[in-house]
């Protein structure tokens, strides 16, 4: 089977919505989706934006899928009015939900409310990554954090690829994203690894030319 590498764009933490505007009009003629992350400061040091309101507007303009990866101490509570707000792909910190049988219902309610709905988890640093096998069956994708989770321009820990190499084996078809680090010269790693999407924020927008920087991430390792 062939493998489809996405590289979708992280806008970044962020308070300020026109710093979200911008960066996403720079990078939505490449790509097919957004990540956008949120924070709430208490689950991660900083925090960000945390009103989906000006984004039912970006998302129409952009005609982009958006997807929210949750740093938030309560994703269950935030996570419908961003579905509301037109977010596709509804991403929550493993660390931040406990009972399986909450997760699986919540989970299945919403995607009926939302038919296109996908939901997935995150998995930071130091957590295991056996944390997140009850649910592998139940969600949309796994993502794999390759630093701490909070702040942007941080270094790829090469060693936490060993989670999506674990998670390859588990579950074939699962889409895996990584995020945290991702450049042009360790995307080649990712991809052997496992990951099938790669979110990336500061070599992104680091690059003089987004659209061969983001044709760069895409380049298969070789076999």
């Amino acid at each position: 089977m062939k493998q489809t590498i996405e590289i979708i764009p992280g806008i970044g933490p962020q308070l300020d919505f026109d710093v979200i505007k911008k960066r996403t009009l720079q990078v939505a003629p490449f790509v097919e989706w957004i990540h956008i992350d949120i924070a709430d400061g208490k689950f991660v040091d900083n925090k960000t934006l945390l009103d989906p309101a000006p984004f039912k507007d970006l998302i129409a303009e952009t005609k982009k899928d958006f997807e929210l990866h949750m740093m938030v101490k309560s994703p269950f509570t935030a996570a419908k009015k961003w579905a509301e707000a037109g977010f596709l792909r509804l991403i929550m910190h493993i660390e931040n939900v406990s009972d399986e049988k909450v997760i699986k219902d919540t989970m299945y309610t919403m995607k009926r409310a939302h038919k296109d709905l996908q939901i997935g988890l995150a998995i930071d640093s130091e957590t295991p990554v056996e944390a997140v096998f009850p649910y592998l069956q139940a969600v949309d994708n796994i993502l794999v954090m390759t630093i701490k989770a909070g702040f942007s321009g941080q270094e790829l820990i090469p060693e936490l690829l060993e989670k999506v190499r674990i998670l390859r084996t588990k579950k074939y078809y699962l889409p895996i994203s990584v995020d945290g680090g991702i450049n042009d010269t360790n995307s080649q790693a990712v991809i052997a690894a496992g990951a099938n999407r790669l979110i990336s924020t500061s070599y992104l927008f680091n690059s003089k030319d987004i659209k061969e920087a983001v044709q760069t991430l895409r380049i298969l390792p070789p076999k």
